[in-house]
């Protein structure tokens, strides 16, 4: 099995950039979780589906 790679690319918000540092700075795991499912998250699911494909269908 051949593992494919796909690169996807995120534009922050000031509020989600402020966040970041702040869980570098503090490595706070807990809070590096939450980011991923809450910011990161919905982008890597929207990026695999095509532009106009409706989702659940």
């Amino acid at each position: 099995m051949v593992a494919r790679r796909k690169q996807v690319v995120f534009t922050l918000d000031e509020s989600a950039l402020i966040w970041l540092r702040r869980i570098i700075t503090d490595r706070d795991e807990a809070e590096a979780l939450k980011f991923v499912l809450e910011v990161l998250g919905p982008g890597v699911n929207e990026s695999e589906h095509p532009p106009g494909i409706i989702k659940g269908i």
